[in-house]
């Protein structure tokens, strides 16, 4: 039996079609529309930071480990034989040029002075007495009172006597040094060690060693440099970006603590053989150490022995270029940058590097004063990438 539906039934049901056929037909004009201005508007460019290639005079530095030495070293020893009586200074204390070290009982060395003396006095008698022998054996020789013989005789007693007595001199002369050796006092200022004779050791001439005084303000740095190192000073020297006289190269330290010792050097020695073991020249920097007097452990002091890194400045580069050290990039192909030119386009550029100078490198070829290298955002770009270009230095204000 067919049942017929309600006509308002039946009309509730075509509007809600139609409203849903309406809706599908603007849904789809939505998307469409959508999708065509997609497809209309290109992604931005991707946003990096730029730095301007530099151009200018920089250092040319070169870095070596360094080995802290005494300029002199001597051991002290004693130049006459006898028992310490007295020894004057503190161990490891710096003295003045004069300072007295050592006493060496001066008795016996005064009392050899004494017998010289006395005995100058009595050759001096006795050379008066052939001095007046020989005028007047030579008075009666031309009167014919005496024979030749006799003159001759007196006369030779007394150049003997003269003799005599300039070897009493010089006699007396060694017993004065020998007096005044046995007051020992440093030879120049420095700093001692300890000491290894105390009072009433018999210590012998020339044999024992007493203490070592080692000087210490200027002191030495010495440190090695290859043949390699030394062909390219010449290269820059010919050149003429490096001078020729040796105590034009400054040099400065680190201490310990990393610090920059305040107290400039500069090379006071080159080395005229290569080691051949090592291929390698001695050179050897001189820096002032004044802290060393105030204080044996000064922690702002030089200290022989102690290791140091140096700088040696060998010149001065004109026309560096330099770039920002995140700039470089390296891969099989070789050491790249990416270069912006004046239409915002990235661009791949081979380069040479010479050398890190303080956080930037120094190219030798590639790169052209006033030129942008992307710095940060290098992982967005390829060549020919549009880019948009924000100033490195500006960024970071």
């Amino acid at each position: 039996m067919n049942r017929e539906k309600p006509i308002g039934m039946m009309k509730n049901r075509h509007k809600r079609s139609l409203v849903a056929c309406v809706t599908v037909m603007l849904a789809a004009a939505c998307d469409d529309g959508s999708e065509q201005k997609s497809a209309a508007m290109p992604p931005p460019p991707p946003t990096v930071r730029v730095a301007e290639v530099a151009q200018k005079t920089i250092p040319i530095i070169m870095k070596f480990p360094g080995t802290v030495q005494s300029v002199k070293a001597v051991q002290i020893v004693p130049r006459v034989s006898g028992y310490i009586e007295k020894v004057y200074f503190e161990e490891g204390a710096f003295l003045k040029a004069g300072d007295p070290l050592y006493l060496i009982d001066p008795r016996p060395f005064k009392a050899q002075l004494e017998a010289r003396l006395a005995q100058l006095k009595k050759d001096l008698a006795t050379l008066d007495f052939w001095k007046a022998d020989a005028k007047r054996q030579a008075n009666l020789t031309r009167k014919g009172a005496a024979p030749v013989r006799t003159m001759e005789l007196s006369a030779s007693k007394r150049e003997e006597m003269r003799a005599a007595v300039a070897e009493d001199r010089a006699d007396i002369k060694l017993a004065k040094l020998d007096l005044s050796y046995t007051k020992i006092v440093a030879p120049f200022a420095g700093r001692t060690e300890d000491t290894r004779h105390y009072e009433g050791d018999l210590v012998n001439k020339n044999r024992d060693i007493l203490t070592v005084l080692m000087q210490v303000d200027p002191i030495h740095v010495e440190f090695s440099m290859s043949a390699r190192q030394i062909a390219e000073m010449r290269r820059l020297i010919a050149k003429g970006w490096a001078p020729a006289a040796r105590r034009q190269y400054k040099a400065v330290v680190l201490l310990s603590d990393g610090r920059v010792y305040d107290q400039e050097g500069y090379l006071d020695f080159f080395s005229a053989q290569i080691n051949p073991t090592t291929d390698t020249h001695i050179m050897r920097a001189i820096f002032p150490n004044p802290l060393i007097k105030l204080d044996r452990v000064h922690p702002a002091a030089l200290t022989s022995g102690q290791y140091v890194p140096l700088r040696l400045t060998v010149g001065q580069q004109p026309g560096a270029v330099l770039i920002p050290m995140p700039a470089l990039m390296q891969n099989q192909e070789g050491t790249h940058v990416f270069v912006v030119d004046k239409d915002s386009r990235a661009e791949k550029r081979k380069v040479e590097v010479d050398r890190l100078y303080r956080q930037q490198w120094v190219i030798g070829k590639g790169l052209e004063r006033g030129e942008r290298v992307i710095v940060r955002g290098l992982q967005k770009v390829r060549t020919g990438t549009i880019v948009k270009a924000e100033n490195e230095n500006s960024a970071n204000k």
